[in-house]
């Protein structure tokens, strides 16, 4: 069941990514269809690790060691540099709503 759950899983983000993809190519910014609507939204900024080794001890969480993403994200929006991440480029989303 597991193994089925993960593939019609994989198969919805497939179909998911080929719909945001088709869109954008087709300045198609919203879809409306009986029983859904799909539109495209700007996403926020995701962060982007380069290199971990050279981000500094304060954006490492302790025990177990864990990097603290919303912190560093935090920080480079603030202004601050830090050698190892960048913010990437904000990506079109696919909202769809059902009816």
């Amino acid at each position: 069941m597991k193994a089925r759950l993960d593939r019609f899983e994989g198969s919805a983000r497939r179909k998911r990514e080929l719909a945001l993809k088709t869109m954008v190519e087709a300045d198609i910014p919203k879809l409306t269809v009986a029983d859904f609507t799909a539109s495209l939204k700007q996403g926020a900024p995701t962060l982007e690790v380069l290199e971990e080794e050279k981000i500094p001890a304060a954006y490492w969480k302790p025990q177990p060691p864990k990097l603290d993403k919303q912190g560093l994200l935090s920080a480079l929006k603030a202004g601050t540099e830090i050698d190892g991440v960048t913010v990437a480029a904000p990506r079109q989303q696919l909202n769809v709503r059902t009816k």
